[in-house]
């Protein structure tokens, strides 16, 4: 089977697993159901064409599981911070250059960063440039970033 071809059917196999959740027990509405993963799949297409994304499989349970770990650890935070009396906070704004090379790997990187509690990346310039905003740099800091971007290297850039 060509590579476009296992592609399309890996994009639909994700966001039917994505659909299940949305779903439910509820399976009165099929065609709602395949007609959304159609859409999803297609959109997913034209926003992020089949030829040229090589991904290093081997190396995506290392980084869903830093993502989840860093999740957890950041809802704990955003937890704490609610019920203190006194939230400690020392915002700032992390100008950090990417070394990632494939776009794919930049977007995914954005992404996740945005994902994180207490961040957000505010702008992505050029191909390297990337802004974050972080309510605690104590917490979040270059450090995480270079963390998360090896990670993300080690899927998406075959030469980083």
């Amino acid at each position: 089977m060509n590579p476009t071809a296992l592609t399309i059917l890996g994009r639909l196999a994700l966001f039917s697993l994505l659909w299940l959740p949305l779903a439910g027990t509820r399976l009165e509405a099929p065609v709602i159901g395949a007609l959304a993963i159609a859409a999803a799949t297609a959109s997913s297409l034209m926003l992020w064409p089949a030829a040229g994304l090589h991904l290093r499989w081997r190396h995506v349970p290392e980084l869903a599981r830093h993502f989840l770990f860093r999740s957890f650890l950041g809802g704990c935070d955003v937890a704490r911070r609610v019920f203190s009396r006194r939230i400690p906070l020392q915002p700032a704004f992390l100008h950090y250059r990417t070394s990632l090379r494939s776009e794919a790997g930049r977007v995914t990187f954005v992404w996740m960063i945005g994902m994180m509690p207490g961040t957000a990346s505010v702008d992505l310039l050029l191909p390297d440039r990337i802004t974050v905003h972080a309510i605690d740099t104590r917490d979040y800091n270059e450090n995480d970033l270079r963390d998360l971007e090896t990670k993300i290297a080690a899927v998406f850039d075959t030469n980083h």
